[in-house]
């Protein structure tokens, strides 16, 4: 007479295999996001959040640095502001609108610092300002414009240095301030008066 034993403990084997998978399943399923879930950049949380704390400069989720995007709202509902960050600093781009949705701001930030080419509107869509930065210090030519359209400030820069030309305009075009910075010295024409002197 043959023996059955092989057959039985291949029966036996099956749901042990089957009751371990399903519970590891479950088991993943039901567990908890840890650390690597709450600095996933695909996350987008509004600035209300209970959980988002600002300190020291840096964004903490769940007291964990965050990462992701973060949008902020006007009263109304109608987007106001939106923001990158990476590791609790704001590492790209920051856009900001008026409550009619116009674009206001468009502002790039490298490891928290202000970085690149910072461009900014008004209401109706006039520019207002054009502002070059490289860790946070101004760097090359930034413009500055009335409401009107007439520009107003024109300024260079290196580092956060000022150099070489600098010119302001009244609303109406005319010239407020023409002086050039160099070597550290002030030459020209400042709110009417000749100026020379040492920032």
């Amino acid at each position: 007479m043959k023996s059955n034993s092989p057959r039985l403990g291949a029966a036996l084997i099956v749901p042990i295999v089957l009751f371990t998978v399903v519970g590891l399943a479950t088991n993943s399923w039901l567990k908890k996001p840890g650390p690597e879930h709450m600095r996933s950049s695909s996350k987008i949380l509004f600035s209300e959040d209970p959980y988002l704390k600002r300190q020291e400069g840096k964004m903490y989720y769940h007291d964990l640095p965050f990462t992701g995007t973060i949008s902020e709202n006007y009263p109304k509902g109608s987007l106001k502001q939106r923001t990158l960050w990476q590791d609790g600093m704001r590492e790209g781009i920051q856009e900001s609108w008026y409550t009619d949705g116009s674009k206001k701001e468009l502002r790039y930030y490298k490891k928290n610092r202000k970085h690149g080419l910072h461009k900014g509107w008004y209401r109706d869509g006039n520019q207002k300002f054009l502002l070059r930065f490289t860790n946070g210090n101004y760097h090359g030519l930034c413009q500055e414009w009335h409401a009107n359209g007439q520009l107003y400030s024109q300024r260079h820069f290196e580092d956060g240095k000022e150099i070489g030309s600098h010119k302001t305009w009244t609303p109406d075009g005319k010239i407020l301030a023409n002086y050039v910075i160099k070597n550290g010295r002030q030459f020209g024409l400042v709110g009417s008066k000749l100026c020379n002197t040492t920032p």
